[in-house]
């Protein structure tokens, strides 16, 4: 059917079911295209029921077996397809099943319909953030089937509801600007959310998203650009990166992906952008030296790339007094990692380079000064 729309074009309705089938795995897909959006959803004979309905079929199943005429053997057949749909073992829904299938969806986009259940909320939000912080060099062209896919699937949410709309948006939309021209009806802008919308935890989050995901290590650079575009990041980059899991997402989990030039890339673009302000770069490097030392083995490469963007004439007592009360630090040993990497640190035997060496090493001893008793515990992990 169709009805007349804005400028006199048509708007085209109603709903069709299609079949996705390959190999052993079988969907029924049923498509409703309505006048605003269309959205995918899974036909009845896939929906799932209780464990008590299930129950029942069971005993009502033992009372047809074994079958006395035709009659029961349908119902029997009935009840057993029925306990097997309900048992269907469904694939795990999570970022790594949806990496795997990535060679499938490249030629075959209607895999993803095979992958997992498309009714499924964390489903949707995997293959969403998958396809828009995958690969954001390249745009998606507007006859792309996978766009096509994931405007449907944005269309089958509530977007009046915070927690699905925070789901299924929130960190694509951050990490890939083109979503504007991928989804130009869709009112969601990132850069003016509330603050109940975005906080410090979900920044961290679209942080760990991206470097699963992305494809690349350009890739992962245009993103990061884009998330640091966002206002919270101009008013607490420093919140954002202080705590042990930004660490390893930036320091451990990017330059096991993509090496330490990449941890280098970032520094480097942190400090020539307009978030470095009050050059809370310089607290961040202490900060995450200071992670850097006390992990098993440590790093030096790392190590190096943070020492150098540190400036301790610019870390105050303050400061020194916060780090102090960290939990897990040991400062013990991060002087002597100091120590032995003595020879990556100073690279330039001067006074001035020496100068630094030993400025750092003694705000370490203060920090040991200002700690607690038995602060000192770690739970190192490997980079």
């Amino acid at each position: 059917e169709y009805l007349p729309g804005e400028s006199w074009l048509f708007d085209i309705f109603g709903s069709i079911i299609l079949c996705f089938e390959a190999k052993d795995k079988k969907e029924n897909i049923k498509l409703d295209i309505l006048p605003k959006y269309s959205k995918f959803s899974l036909v009845s004979e896939f929906s799932a029921f209780s464990d008590d309905a299930k129950n029942e079929l069971v005993r009502m199943q033992r009372q047809y077996n074994p079958a006395k005429n035709y009659i029961e053997r349908i119902v029997w057949n009935y009840l057993n397809n029925s306990i097997s749909r309900h048992n269907k073992n469904l694939p795990a829904q999570n970022y790594s099943e949806i990496v795997e299938m990535v060679d499938k969806m490249k030629t075959l986009p209607n895999y993803i319909f095979l992958c997992g259940r498309i009714d499924s909320l964390c489903y949707k939000m995997s293959i969403i953030n998958y396809c828009l912080t995958h690969n954001t060099i390249y745009k998606l062209s507007e006859s792309s089937q996978i766009l096509r896919i994931t405007s449907n699937i944005i269309g089958s949410i509530r977007l009046d509801n915070p927690r699905e709309r925070k789901m299924i948006l929130l960190a694509p939309f951050i990490c890939n600007s083109n979503h504007t021209e991928y989804y130009p009806k869709i009112e969601y802008n990132t850069y003016s959310l509330p603050i109940s919308e975005l906080r410090v935890s979900d920044m961290i989050n679209v942080l760990d998203i991206l470097i699963h995901i992305s494809e690349s290590e350009g890739s992962f650079q245009k993103s990061f650009r884009d998330i640091l575009e966002h206002a919270i990041c101009h008013m607490r980059l420093f919140s954002i990166f202080r705590s042990y899991k930004s660490f390893e997402i930036m320091c451990v989990r990017l330059v096991k992906k993509y090496k330490p030039a990449a941890l280098l890339w970032t520094l480097r673009y942190i400090k020539s952008s307009k978030v470095n302000r009050n050059n809370v770069l310089n607290e961040i490097c202490f900060l995450w030296l200071s992670y850097a030392c006390i992990n098993t083995p440590y790093n030096l490469e790392v190590i190096s790339h943070l020492y150098k963007n540190i400036d301790p004439l610019k870390i105050t007592d303050m400061y020194i007094e916060y780090i102090a009360n960290r939990k897990g630090m040991n400062f013990n040993r991060i002087l002597m990692v100091l120590e032995e990497g003595k020879g990556w640190l100073c690279l330039e035997a001067n006074a001035e380079s020496m100068a630094k060496y030993e400025r750092m090493k003694n705000h370490f001893k203060n920090c040991d000064m200002y700690a607690a008793p038995g602060s000192s515990l770690t739970n190192p992990i490997i980079i």
